[in-house]
């Protein structure tokens, strides 16, 4: 069963006939989440939970980004421009896929 969620939809797309005006879009979120308040105190809709360990694949552009990515510890090489690691928790995560992310990223 997926897990339960609140939201809104304030309007379709960006075509004016599918836009609807700001106020009534609004009032359509603010109505959402007032849904989703109540339904939080209610214990009808339970907090995300990361599985632990945290496992990242990251399919990058180019293979020399996976070359330049896989010399950071703990990140591996998966295949041709595929790179992953395993953290204990989302938190220690974060670090080693920032690190990936930022000295990947203007390598072309």
């Amino acid at each position: 069963m997926p897990p339960r969620r609140a939201f809104a939809i304030p309007g379709h797309g960006v075509d004016i006939e599918a836009s609807v005006h700001p106020e009534v879009a609004r009032a359509r979120i603010r109505e959402g989440a007032e849904e989703a308040r109540r339904r939080v105190r209610g214990g009808g809709v339970a907090p995300y939970r990361v599985q632990t360990p945290v496992r990242i694949e990251m399919d990058l552009h180019y293979s020399q980004q996976a070359d330049v990515a896989a010399l950071i510890p703990g990140v591996e090489r998966l295949g041709d421009r595929t790179v992953g690691f395993t953290a204990a928790d989302g938190a220690s995560a974060y670090r080693p896929f920032l690190a990936t992310y930022s000295i990947t990223r203007d390598l072309t």
